[in-house]
């Protein structure tokens, strides 16, 4: 299965972990590819992780801050599942753009009006200490008016 990351590069599944809604992938042109060159994508992220894939849910619940490969199960998708993949992973990540828009709207908004918007959402899209959790997009990306 193939996912489209940005303009110039595209993405190739190599597995899935359902339960975790997280993809093990590689970029497309890496035709051959050994452990250093797999990432990690959430179901809908707009985040690639690189060396080890980001805590699970199971490590969350237990308070640990990072885990390993080995907390996951990843399969190969079967092919009678990839459309329903796909849509799903499309849909979030739709969702998760209209919230972003939405916030950025909202920073012009209260820029325009000499307010300092400190919501939880602003906080965690551009204030967050831990860069494996930040967006990939920044506060100069909003078009100042």
């Amino acid at each position: 299965m193939i996912l489209d990351w940005n303009k110039n590069d595209s993405l190739v599944v190599i597995g899935v972990d359902y339960e975790e809604e997280l993809f093990e992938v590689v970029y497309q042109d890496e035709n051959e590819y050994d452990d250093n060159d797999i990432r990690y994508l959430r179901m809908g992220g707009m985040i690639l992780w690189e060396g080890t894939p980001p805590t699970c849910s199971k490590c969350k619940k237990n308070k640990l801050t990072s885990c390993s490969k080995e907390c996951y199960d990843f399969k190969a998708i079967r092919t009678s599942r990839v459309k329903q993949v796909q849509k799903k992973h499309e849909s979030l990540k739709k969702s998760k753009q209209v919230l972003f828009d939405s916030e950025k709207k909202n920073v012009e908004d209260m820029r325009r009006e000499g307010i300092k918007y400190t919501s939880w959402i602003y906080k965690s899209l551009f204030e967050s200490e831990d860069n494996t959790e930040r967006m990939d997009f920044n506060s100069s990306m909003i078009k100042k008016s």
